[in-house]
Formats: C-alpha cells, structure tokens, sequence
C-alpha cells in the first residue's frame, strides 16, 4: 500500500541538469543507467536523503527552517575550509566510484599549442585545444546583446559554476565619501569635471569590474555573493546597479 501511494523508493547517483523551485522538481542525468535515455526527474518532495560534499544529509520531519543569513554564513564558512583537506575518506574508495569537481584557471604564459595555468595554487599545463572546447573564457566575447535588466540579472542568476566578468557599481561607501569631501580644495570646486566624477561616485557608487564565480543568490533583483577569482575574497554585487555581463562568449549590456 505504502509503494502504491508514495511510489518506490529510488537511489541514483546523479549530476543535475535544471532545477526548478524548492519544492518543485529537477531534472538530473543518473550517471550509472545503462539505458539510452539517461534523463531522470527527481521531484524535491520525496527526497529522503541526498549524499554530497562529503557529507549525507537525512530529511528531518518538522526541522526548524534557517535563515537566509544563517544558510549564507554556513555556506561562507564552508568555502573557507582549507583546499588540500581531503573532500572524502580515500580508504573507502571502490570500482565503481563517480567523482565530480569544479576547478577555474588563470593563464600565466604560453608555449606553442599549450598554456601554463595557476589552478588551486599549482602550476598546471593545459593544451590550447582543451581550453578552447571545453572551457569558458571569462573576458573573451563573439557578439554582444542589449537586453532590460532583469534579464541581465537571470543570465548571472543561471551562470552555476561559470566563470564570468561583471560590471557593477559596488556599494557607496560612507567613509569614502566622507574622505573625498574633506579631501576637495578650491580648485576641485571650479573643475565642473572633478565635482561631476565625485557627485557620481557618492551617490551611484564607484564603478567596479571583477572576474568571479557565483557563490550565493539572494533574489533576482536583490544582490548576489560573488568569489572573486583572483583573490578568492567574497564581493556583494545588487543586481539593480549592473552595467554588463561577459559569460559563455557573450557580452550581455543593460539597455537604457
């Protein structure tokens, strides 16, 4: 009666392919079928445990729901964890075993058809070949596109672990507002130019471009975490301040 009603308890290892709301389903590729059609959706509301990261999360029936911000600082906390720290238990390893991993490169000098790279920081060799079809480029773009900005934001909503370059104007910072006021002179008064450029940065923020990966969304139109690549330190960009995006070879513009 219990199989007729919730259906058959199923085990799959998997990588997800589109996810769709908290409480909807996703759509996932299970990894070990033997059959042609390897698409399989997993509806979130009969999820019973899930093993990732090392770590097997267990349903918990009437569990307390976190905050965003608690869910953020966990999150943060865990990309904190040192690097070379083993992700499993290397003693439990067996043939069949499927392992995944997201890792982003910074090309550091040429040498014919191959690229040197800083990777995790290790110096790490990569055929011109592999980088070019398997790989994105943060800063390199065919065309460009002219699109409203909610739209913007989507495309930097769906990059998952896409490496990108992003233009925004970062948060106005009191104290550097306060230091370039105190720090104006006569002569910066009669400059209509200066005052302009400083009139833009206290009240719009200064103008900042970065290459990152997403870390945490926190709504469309809100703002989003960004790792920013080069140095691994956390960024805040509101999405209502976005100028343009490059991502998978496409430079995406907010249309005036």
């Amino acid at each position: 009666m219990k199989e007729l009603i919730e259906g058959e308890e199923c085990t799959m290892t998997c990588h997800l392919v589109k996810a769709e709301t908290s409480l909807g389903r996703s759509t996932v590729i299970d990894l070990t079928s033997k059959h042609e059609n390897k698409f399989r959706q997993v509806d979130h509301r009969t999820i019973n445990y899930i093993i990732y990261h090392n770590v097997k999360f267990v349903l918990k029936k009437g569990g307390k729901k976190r905050s965003k911000d608690e869910e953020s600082d966990e999150e943060m906390d865990e990309s904190k964890k040192k690097k070379e720290e083993p992700k499993w238990n290397s003693a439990e390893l067996s043939v069949g075993n499927v392992f995944s991993g997201t890792s982003y490169y910074r090309a550091t000098a040429e040498t014919g058809d191959n690229v040197v790279t800083r990777c995790s920081g290790q110096d790490i060799t990569v055929s011109r070949s592999i980088l070019e079809t398997q790989m994105y480029n943060a800063s390199v773009f065919s065309k460009e596109e002219k699109i409203c900005l909610t739209k913007v934001a989507k495309v930097l909503e769906e990059a998952n672990t896409a490496c990108f370059t992003v233009c925004f104007n970062a948060k106005v910072d009191e104290k550097v507002v306060k230091e370039k006021l105190q720090g104006l002179t006569a002569a910066d008064l009669k400059n209509k130019s200066k005052v302009a450029e400083i009139a833009k940065d206290i009240m719009h923020g200064k103008e900042t471009v970065l290459v990152g990966r997403l870390s945490k969304a926190m709504g469309k139109l809100g703002r989003r975490i960004i790792i920013d690549l080069p140095t691994q330190g956390y960024r805040q960009v509101d999405h209502r301040t976005l100028k343009w995006l490059i991502i998978k070879n496409v430079k995406y513009i907010v249309s005036k």
